[in-house]
């Protein structure tokens, strides 16, 4: 019965009844907002989602709920009017499952609404109008900044940047080998083998000429480069900071005031920080491969990761 009504709330909220007649009027009452969005990026299992738990944690930001994710045609709709809550609370938990944080009202990847918004047909055009709305009624309502992380974003700046006038772009890196021995691993846990692609770039996969472990470091050189392209065409509409994961997970109080500055300088406003505490993380640099993979990987790194700088 509950499934059953989920399902059915879902199709509704996808409707275009439900987007013309309750959605839109409420995101026309905010056309502009003086927030300045920030897009959290890098390559998958690079530290992304420690970096938005921990920012979430520490600073006042608006953010997509796990269950606003669930609308993608609706969010705001459905965040104000059937939840009563946008994302802006309290949170103190700092694991995550592949990107996905436990709990209805924790930031979410909001992967349903980027796909919504970005990935449109050759036929359709990305609604600049629309997007840009939401996210303003995000920042308005809560009266803080709008913030999200999703790795495909990674490669999506460029769309992203003919939506919005100004945006805060933080690019999370961590050492190529161990970032590329999570995705293997992640490659196993979800997909239940290493050869089966996971993550942006899929289509590398299709690539001959080099194994599974060169495509994955070849996936996490391309990513990091692709957004240092796109930023620096995008050089008068964003605000760029990058962030060593190892870094962070050892003095991530460093890196909150570096970026708190950095958005007073560059927008004129004070990000507001909700708690003082410092916020220590061990960072992962463990062997979890078997020997084999572990020679296979270590080979592939070394072939691929000088040549590609």
């Amino acid at each position: 019965m509950i499934r059953n009504t989920s399902i059915h709330l879902r199709k509704l909220l996808k409707s275009n009844f439900i987007k013309k007649h309750f959605e839109i009027p409420l995101i026309n009452k905010h056309p502009d907002s003086s927030f300045v969005p920030i897009f959290i990026v890098g390559a998958p299992r690079s530290g992304t989602t420690l970096v938005y738990q921990a920012l979430a944690n520490q600073i006042d930001f608006s953010f997509f709920t796990n269950w606003v994710n669930i609308f993608p045609s609706s969010p705001v709709f459905a965040s104000i009017k059937l939840s009563g809550k946008l994302g802006n609370s309290d949170l103190n938990y700092f694991k995550s499952n592949y990107g996905l944080i436990n709990g209805i009202n924790s930031p979410s990847e909001a992967g349903f609404i980027f796909r919504e918004w970005f990935d449109t047909s050759s036929k359709e055009s990305v609604n600049s109008e629309i997007i840009r709305k939401s996210i303003n009624t995000f920042s308005e309502k809560t009266n803080s900044p709008f913030i999200c992380k999703n790795v495909y974003n990674s490669l999506r700046l460029n769309k992203i940047g003919k939506v919005l006038k100004k945006f805060f772009v933080v690019h999370v890196k961590r050492d190529v080998f161990y970032t590329a021995q999570s995705i293997i691993n992640s490659r196993k846990s979800i997909n239940g083998n290493t050869h089966e692609w996971w993550g942006p770039l899929r289509i590398l996969s299709r690539l001959k000429n080099i194994n599974e472990y060169e495509k994955v470091i070849f996936q996490i050189k391309l990513i990091d480069k692709c957004i240092e392209n796109q930023i620096k065409k995008l050089k008068d509409k964003v605000t760029y900071i990058s962030v060593d994961y190892d870094d962070f997970c050892t003095d991530s109080d460093n890196f909150i005031k570096i970026l708190i500055e950095d958005y007073k300088v560059n927008n004129k406003i004070s990000l507001v920080r909700k708690k003082a505490d410092k916020l220590n993380f061990i960072p992962s640099k463990s062997k979890k491969l078997s020997d084999e993979e572990w020679m296979n990987l270590r080979e592939a790194y070394e072939k691929l990761n000088s040549k590609y700088q």
